[in-house]
């Protein structure tokens, strides 16, 4: 089966091609051809496209951690900050780990972070307690030059894996009914999709996305534009069916 789309270049397309030959193949229709028609992005109250063969609408919505995203930028900008105070200070190369999810806390001062590091280097120590990060572990590399480069490493936390991805699908849920409403496409009465594509690198599981929609249940029964929530999970599995209204 040939799939063709009518703009070419949209980063969703791989997606939804790889979406459209499953679905074609687990309803067992046959079809030579499927011209995938891609919505105008400037309409944002419509869905990002139309399959014409098969009357269908589909919304494409990534599935990330928005909080990881947001601590990762913290991150980068904290731990830039910290090297330039570092080098100007440290004579050797170093490799300094420190607590992925710091940034949660409040108030740090990075002078005083670097004070402690410092002097902990100085103190030919492999790791030390710092009040506003925790544990820093300190790898000397050489005591030549002078470097610093950073690494992450956790600290022990418990995750809900269906509740983490609840809270970062509930708003998509709420916008893709909208979306999926279109008016341009009422009177076709498609059958209307919503594609999660994952982007979660722990949470991979069928049954936490299933469970991560029982945390939505009602509100699902006030969205009558989403007939089907499909999820595809990686590039080298195929899309499985989470939800459809007919459950309900």
């Amino acid at each position: 089966m040939r799939v063709y789309f009518n703009v070419k270049g949209k980063e969703e397309n791989p997606y939804l091609e790889k979406f459209i030959r499953h679905y074609v193949k687990y309803k067992r229709i046959n079809l030579k051809n499927i011209t995938i028609e891609a919505i105008e992005e400037s309409n944002k109250s419509s869905p990002d496209y139309y399959i014409k063969e098969l009357n269908l609408l589909v919304e494409v919505k990534r599935v990330v951690n928005r909080e990881e995203t947001e601590e990762s930028a913290k991150y980068n900008q904290f731990t830039l900050k910290l090297k330039k105070i570092l080098e100007q200070r440290v004579i050797g190369q170093y490799m300094i780990s420190i607590p992925f999810f710091y940034s949660t806390s409040k108030g740090k001062q990075i002078s005083k972070i670097a004070d402690e590091i410092d002097k902990a280097i100085k103190n030919n120590l492999n790791e030390c307690s710092v009040e506003q990060l925790g544990k820093v572990k300190i790898n000397t590399i050489s005591k030549k030059g002078a470097g610093v480069c950073f690494s992450t490493h956790s600290q022990p936390t418990f995750r809900n894996p269906p509740q983490e991805v609840h809270k970062n699908i509930e708003n998509s849920l709420k916008k893709a009914n909208k979306q999926l409403a279109s008016h341009k496409f009422r009177k076709k009465k498609c059958q209307k999709i919503l594609l999660f594509v994952n982007h979660y690198r722990l949470f991979d599981h069928k049954w936490q996305f299933i469970e991560a929609l029982t945390y939505s249940y009602k509100k699902l029964l006030t969205y009558p534009n989403i007939n089907f929530i499909w999820i595809l999970k990686g590039e080298k599995t195929d899309p499985e069916l989470i939800y459809s209204r007919d459950f309900l």
